[in-house]
């Protein structure tokens, strides 16, 4: 028996003696003799304790990354991969030992570490509620291994787990996320890091940080407001860099401003259209960031939606016309002092003077003149006139809102101590509103009394919000206020219910067919409108999900408050009509049918037994409809088309035989509104929906339709391009490519590549080759530029090629050949280094197409290096020094050591 046998018999005879053995084997060098033995003498099994054994094992994974041996690497990462299946199995959860294994880990070489690794650190995290050890070891340990290694893939993976978070504190009013890493370790790796996995991430992760982003409006659709973001930059006014929301955009913010500008150019393109103003925000940050290569995108958008501008995303598109503004041609300085001298802010200021609203208009106006007025004689002469009006100098242009220590400048709150006042009997709350008196209460600049009385009544819907039974109750007495407590008397109501606070509805909607009388309706005042609305949306919130729906037994009251405020229906002259999703969204009317759909589908729901499961005077207020023509109609149709696939669960068999009066083809302007509805905000594929669209024409007619929004035709595209992969409709994707329309073939071969290339199957390369090919017998005649548009952006297709065949050598040398003309030389430089292994000869035939087309590609210079240097390995000697000497002809000289190295 030898050494480590005896020590070891020794050791299971003696628990102290094992004990001392493991706390001072760490003292040791070569550790590793020792590994293999205890391991096969069971030591080491995942177990709840296994502290003992730590030290020696991170000793052991130590020495071994200084001087490898494969055993011990399969030896100890067995003893990892155990332990992480014991802690899935059960949710033991051991903070040291986390660490621990974690660090040994990630001290093998990096061929043993694995998707699923990365996977099992989140769980890690999630199961100690971030509160660890391994919060440190993120930074420390796991993101230098994956960074050093250039493990883009891990990276990502990694990057899900950096971001997630746990909401907290939903009790105030407004949700707080806390990161799931403790905010110090999410700091100081942001800090430490964000420059290296900015580089790495690429579009991937910008995606992934997208779908974070709008996950988290979708929970709470106050996040990322400009209180707590003053501003998408490095600025001082942003108070709160540390906050998770703050550091999510942030560090979007960096990975936009890093990625080349073709890159994120769709992507900038679909903020714009984007509702939430966090996306436009960005948007105008990234433009100005870019704004030689996007600013095609801004004037667009501008020609489309100045009318739109408001507040939420002043102060980047203040700062982008202020940096930019040097680069302005005069049609475009006519356009945007055009647009400032038609800002009308008497709707904002309808309770002071002609005098002091002309005065205001001015002060207003001058500020944005003054983001232009450098580079603008009439921007200059305009700022002067509004500055003999109001000579105040401007304090802060392009912000509503300045801090200045802990004061804020703008809306002033009248109560001092909000506990206080919503801890008051509902009568003393009453009567202080009642008493209320504004004059007497010191105002800041600029805040008038309707500020201060707004404020009061805010001040009301926060305290219904935290305690909504206590108002519930006592509802009634609330009748006698003005209508501006009342509205925000619903809306905290309403926001208690998002919240899952529960109150006597029967009551509430008492009190709600107690107002909707003649008057009412018949009364133009605000708060009277917004009431509507508001009503609507409490009806809403109450019946769209069944986890938070009000009793069923309340369901008639609902509805009779439904129809009495769909009888009353505003008057309606709808200007933005090429966003109906979002005008519905907001518009009195529109809030009052999706109430109805919500109301309907939760009666649905109730009756899921049944094969019409809504009610008759329900269904007969829409048949109705079908036939009508008017404003009102705009709204209807779009709630047809958004709620397509919930109208087919509640009878399909009425939406079967409506379904061309649904989509009307002699009506083109409700036909868009139908069809936009339902393509641009359909989450599914719905296939007996898809073939009904096919078979009565509607698809062929949305491909040769000039819709308002580009959106709604890349849609379909993207739905035609789904059928195609499942194997559902072969045919009608082939229409697409024969029609010729550049957009749409681009935003074909745009979006095959997106679904597919995460998951190349052999069937995936199949489809993606037969459209391939299908486009090459289209257009290699076509020396158009649209045609070497769509071979460009072929490049992107490079990534489903295992190897390069003479087969499809042709399709691939028309896109090198014009690779540049949307900038995507990138994809094939990356693709090519891959490739290469397989097919160097056709690699190079490749790479000569581009640089005797006058296309030089240095990006990424490494992956280039790699390409031409396994070119000469792999016998392509020619090839590999015509490359070296047409890149040496043009001036660029980075290959010339490779060169030398082979051909001396």
């Amino acid at each position: 028996m030898n050494k480590v046998e005896s020590t070891i018999q020794k050791m299971k005879l003696n628990p102290d003696y094992e004990k001392y053995f493991f706390q001072n084997a760490s003292k040791y060098q070569n550790l590793y003799v020792w590994l293999e033995p205890l391991y096969k003498e069971s030591y080491f099994e995942a177990q709840e304790d296994m502290r003992i054994y730590l030290s020696f094992l991170e000793t052991v994974s130590l020495q071994n990354k200084e001087e490898e041996r494969s055993d011990t690497t399969k030896i100890l990462l067995d003893i990892v991969n155990a332990f992480f299946e014991f802690r899935q199995e059960h949710k033991s959860y051991d903070y040291y030992t986390d660490y621990s294994m974690v660090k040994i880990l990630f001290n093998l070489p990096k061929e043993n570490i694995t998707l699923e690794h990365i996977d099992m650190i989140h769980m890690l995290l999630k199961d100690s509620g971030g509160s660890s050890l391994l919060n440190s070891e993120i930074e420390k340990v796991v993101l230098p291994v994956l960074v050093d290694n250039g493990m883009n893939e891990y990276i990502l993976s990694l990057l899900r787990v950096i971001f997630d978070y746990q909401v907290q504190d939903k009790g105030k009013s407004y949700q707080e996320r806390e990161p799931l890493l403790e905010k110090y370790w999410l700091n100081s790796l942001l800090e430490k890091h964000s420059k290296s996995i900015v580089e790495m991430i690429d579009i991937a992760g910008l995606e992934i940080l997208i779908s974070t982003v709008k996950q988290v409006i979708d929970e709470d659709e106050a996040a990322f407001n400009n209180v707590w973001i003053a501003s998408i930059e490095e600025h001082p006014q942003n108070s709160f860099p540390e906050r998770y929301d703050n550091q999510l955009i942030s560090f979007t913010r960096d990975l936009l401003e890093y990625l080349d500008a073709d890159k994120v150019k769709s992507f900038i393109e679909n903020f714009l259209d984007e509702e939430h103003p966090i996306f436009k925000r960005l948007a105008f940050h990234t433009i100005n960031n870019k704004y030689d290569e996007l600013k095609k995108l801004f004037w667009n958008w501008f020609d489309a939606y100045k009318d739109t501008i408001n507040t939420t995303f002043k102060h980047e598109l203040y700062k982008l016309l202020q940096d930019n503004n040097g680069k302005f041609s005069e049609d475009e300085f006519d356009k945007l002092i055009a647009w400032i001298e038609s800002l009308d802010y008497s709707k904002y200021y309808d309770d002071v003077s002609a005098e002091q609203l002309r005065i205001v208009t001015a002060y207003k106006k001058k500020e944005w003149l003054w983001s232009i007025k450098t580079s603008s004689t009439k921007a200059q002469e305009l700022y002067e006139k509004y500055n003999a009006v109001n000579s105040s100098k401007l304090e802060h242009p392009g912000f509503d809102m300045w801090t200045s220590g802990t004061e804020w400048v703008g809306y002033q709150s009248p109560i001092e101590e909000k506990d206080v006042f919503c801890n008051k009997t509902v009568d003393e709350i009453i009567q202080e509103i009642k008493t209320f008196d504004p004059s007497k209460i010191e105002k800041e600049r600029f805040t008038r009394d309707s500020d201060l009385i707004e404020g009061l009544a805010n001040d009301l819907a926060d305290c219904v919000k935290e305690n909504p039974n206590k108002y519930s109750l006592e509802i009634e007495k609330f009748i006698e206020l003005d209508w501006i407590y009342k509205y925000h008397l619903i809306y905290g109501l309403t926001n208690a219910w998002k919240e899952k606070k529960k109150f006597e509805w029967g009551k509430v909607f008492d009190f709600i067919l107690n107002i909707l009388d003649e008057d009412f309706f018949a009364s133009q005042e605000q708060y009277i409108l917004w009431m509507k609305g508001q009503i609507a949306s409490l009806v809403e919130y109450g019946t769209k999900n069944d986890e938070n729906a009000f009793d069923k037994k309340y369901l008639p009251e609902a509805k009779k408050i439904l129809f009495l405020l769909l009888k009353h229906k505003e008057e309606e002259q709808i200007e933005y009509d090429n966003d109906m999703h979002t005008y519905v969204l907001n518009s009195i009317n529109g809030k009052a049918l999706h109430a109805l759909i919500n109301y309907t589908l939760r009666y649905g729901r109730l009756n899921s037994s049944h094969s019409v499961k809504w009610e008759d005077d329900v269904k007969d207020f829409f048949t109705k409809q079908l036939d009508e023509n008017t404003e009102y109609s705009k709204s209807i149709f779009t709630i047809l088309g958004d709620y397509l696939p919930n109208l087919s669960f509640l009878d399909k068999e009425w939406v079967d035989s409506n379904f061309n009066r649904i989509f009307p083809t002699g009506n083109d302007d409700l036909w868009e509104i139908a069809i936009s509805g339902y393509f641009l905000y359909s989450s599914t594929v719905y296939t007996d929906i898809y073939e009904q669209f096919k078979q009565h024409g509607h698809i062929e007619k949305a491909l040769n339709f000039k819709f308002k929004s580009d959106r709604t035709k890349r849609k379909v595209i993207q739905h035609i391009c789904i059928m195609y992969n499942s194997s559902k409709d072969d045919e009608t994707i082939l229409d697409v490519i024969e029609s010729k329309d550049q957009e749409s073939i681009l935003e074909l071969i745009r979006f095959m590549w997106q679904i597919d290339r995460k998951n190349i199957t052999e069937e995936a390369r199949t489809k993606i080759f037969s459209l391939w090919q299908k486009i090459y017998d289209v257009f290699r005649e076509d020396n158009s530029s649209g045609a070497q548009a769509i071979f460009s952006t072929l490049s992107k297709w490079f990534v489903f090629i295992d190897a390069i065949d003479e087969e499809i050598l042709p399709y691939l040398k028309l896109t090198a050949k014009y690779t540049e003309k949307n900038h995507n030389s990138y994809f094939i430089v990356e693709e090519l280094e891959r490739l290469v292994q397989n097919s160097p000869k056709n690699v190079g035939t490749l790479y000569i197409e581009m640089l005797t087309n006058d296309i030089f590609p240095t990006y990424k210079q490494e992956q280039i290096e790699n390409t031409i240097e396994s070119m000469y390995k792999l016998g392509e000697k020619n090839s590999a020094k015509m490359i070296c000497n047409l890149y040496r002809k043009r001036g660029i000289y980075f290959l010339n050591e490779i060169s030398k190295q082979y051909e001396i």
